[in-house]
């Protein structure tokens, strides 16, 4: 492209020339900001809407557009008792979300050729004490345990994990006494035969990935993903205080046998570390919104994986529900849906990836005492995105 010449421009004209070119560039982001700020005042209303309905504290909503533009609304209290509002700079515990970014590792260790997704767990277990009594395991592969077709039973559920976490709630788990619940069990069904979603499963993950890459997973994650992708509103839950966790409220049917406030003195009622690779982390709605358009996106694994990663099993859920290598697959208004949702006593949330449009949506919220939770999340994530589609 040439270059204009400005010769023939008196010096009056030439400073209207410059002050012109000067407003124009400054209105592009004044445009863009106010279609952000447009879109989060009606998206404020809406959320504030689903926040009475459900009779919540509090709750928070990313999103980005198309165009991977960001934006964040927040609605209610993030502290019922000191009658603090809520905040989009607020974390909140994001629960089996946290099994996306594990997959994410996976995939690239996979894109790496440090690992093959068919390779057999006995690869990287066999020699501990304990893997000859876990259920099914010389059948079990690295894909099995992401897509939850191992047929391991589900920890969490144990009659006895809530006893133990409340007898010592500053105990640091080590990954075989989480194991430890569904060790010399019946398997739920033979490899590959069935679908049961299992938190057992991602722990065995985690334990691969620490072998495979000699670093414990967190640092693994922050050196992949976390840093290389700006998540910095993201967190482990590794402790009983995690920096910026606003309280939750549990409501009475969860397995760890609490209800209430979950933060008291600045500590969770419990570590929160027992989560680990099953969900492990914080987060704020726009750093969610941000990593689910990413994600999804094929940006924090080699792109031609994706297909291999949205490969999804039936799950029994709902009509068209399926389960890739840690995703979530169901259809929507807006075509098929990718996302996770996620659970920690006080917090529900779920994140969604619309592609046909390509807007992100996470919501977030600091109680979990609502009824048929993911059924109604996902609607309310699809009425967001159709908004944002400028369809709603």
């Amino acid at each position: 492209m040439r270059a204009i010449s400005m010769g023939w421009i008196n010096p009056a004209m030439a400073v209207c020339l410059f002050l012109g070119l000067f407003l124009a560039a400054c209105q592009a982001p004044v445009a863009a900001d106010t279609e952000i700020a447009d879109l989060q005042d009606r998206l404020r209303l809406k959320l504030e809407e689903y926040r009475e309905r459900h009779n919540l504290p509090g709750a928070s909503l990313g999103f980005t557009l198309s165009d991977g533009r960001p934006g964040a609304v927040a609605v209610g209290l993030a502290d019922k008792e000191n009658v603090r509002f809520l905040d989009v700079t607020d974390r909140l515990l994001s629960g089996s979300v946290g099994k996306t970014y594990v997959s994410a590792v996976v995939l690239q260790l996979a894109g790496e050729k440090a690992l093959d997704l068919d390779d057999p767990i006995g690869k990287w277990l066999a020699d501990e004490p304990w893997f000859d009594r876990l259920p099914n395991c010389d059948g079990i592969t690295v894909r099995m345990l992401m897509n939850h077709t191992s047929g391991i039973p589900e920890y969490i559920y144990h009659p006895d994990i809530g006893r133990d976490i409340l007898a010592d709630p500053d105990h640091v788990w080590k990954p075989e006494e989480r194991l430890a619940y569904i060790l010399d069990q019946e398997p739920l069904f033979p490899p590959e035969k069935g679908w049961a979603y299992a938190d057992a499963n991602y722990i065995v993950l985690g334990i691969i990935i620490e072998k495979e890459t000699g670093r414990s997973y967190y640092s693994e994650l922050e050196r992949r993903i976390l840093r290389p992708l700006g998540l910095n509103d993201t967190v482990p839950a590794d402790s009983r205080a995690v920096p910026g966790l606003i309280p939750g409220y549990a409501g009475r049917k969860n397995p760890f046998e609490m209800t209430g406030r979950t933060i008291r003195d600045g500590k969770f009622a419990f570590n929160t570390q027992l989560e680990w690779t099953g969900g492990g982390l914080a987060s704020t709605p726009r750093d969610l919104a941000r990593w689910t358009r990413a994600v999804y996106r094929g940006e924090a694994f080699p792109p031609e994986l994706m297909q291999t990663m949205l490969e999804g099993k039936p799950t029994g859920w709902a009509e068209g529900d399926r389960y890739g290598l840690g995703v979530q697959i169901w259809p929507s208004r807006l075509g098929v849906a990718c996302g996770h949702g996620g659970w920690f006593p006080g917090y529900l949330s779920l994140m969604a990836y619309y592609k046909d449009p390509g807007v992100s949506v996470a919501l977030q919220v600091n109680s979990d005492a609502i009824e048929k939770s993911s059924a109604d999340m996902r609607l309310f994530l699809e009425e967001v995105g159709l908004i944002l589609d400028g369809r709603g």
